[in-house]
């Protein structure tokens, strides 16, 4: 029997979180999307564990390798339109989109096996537990969503697991840190990491948003 993949939700947070910003790093751009470029970074501490925290654009759109191409080439969706303003008046700003609390079935989650010549290629359970750990400090003790601008990633990594968040939508969306932790408990235990290599969520919509848990790059 493959050893269940766990992440640990906690809502009260007993560490002390400790919160750096720094200077996006060339290094930061492990492979979240294709053509990825670092916009900020930070860290949060986790005990002794230091988690990455970063935010990237993309130049396409993040796929897993057995997600169908209904999922993984859909063009990012537009928000809804609204009735035209007259002349003269400015557009209004769109108000982001909140999917927090948005579901994640097993019939929404695709896994990548990887090759099968590779025993437990996925992340190692205990690293993507410390990213979850790191979301729950996040939203207890600095803010509990974030929001992400159209074609970027939201990603905390710490050794081998990297958990990555991407924005579909042609407008800014809010998403609250526990459903991200959440998601990924959701997609690692259906995709039974490390035993595979990446798993990946979408919505019913097939695009408007892509939560990745997989290994980082090396």
């Amino acid at each position: 029997m493959m050893r269940a993949f766990t992440i640990l939700v906690s809502v009260f947070v007993l560490i002390a979180p400790g919160y750096s910003l720094r200077a996006p790093r060339g290094s930061l751009k492990a492979e979240v999307c294709p053509g990825a470029r670092a916009i900020s970074s930070s860290t949060i501490n986790v005990g002794d564990a230091i988690v990455e925290l970063a935010k990237f654009s993309c130049g396409a759109r993040p796929t897993v390798t057995t997600v169908p191409a209904i999922h993984g080439l859909v063009s990012a969706l537009s928000s809804t339109s609204s009735a035209p303003i007259p002349s003269g008046c400015p557009s209004p700003s769109p108000q982001p989109q909140n999917v927090c609390g948005a579901p994640c079935g097993a019939d929404d989650v695709f896994c990548d096996r990887g090759p099968s010549s590779t025993p437990n290629p996925g992340p190692a359970t205990d690293d993507c537990q410390t990213i979850s750990t790191a979301a729950n400090i996040i939203s207890g003790s600095i803010s509990q969503t974030f929001d992400l601008e159209p074609g970027h990633v939201q990603s905390l990594s710490f050794q081998t697991c990297s958990i990555s968040f991407f924005n579909g939508l042609a407008s800014n969306m809010t998403n609250c840190w526990l459903t991200f932790a959440q998601t990924a408990l959701g997609v690692g235990q259906t995709c039974e990491l490390p035993a595979n290599a990446a798993g990946s969520c979408f919505p019913p919509d097939g695009a408007s948003w892509e939560l990745i848990i997989g290994r980082s790059a090396d």
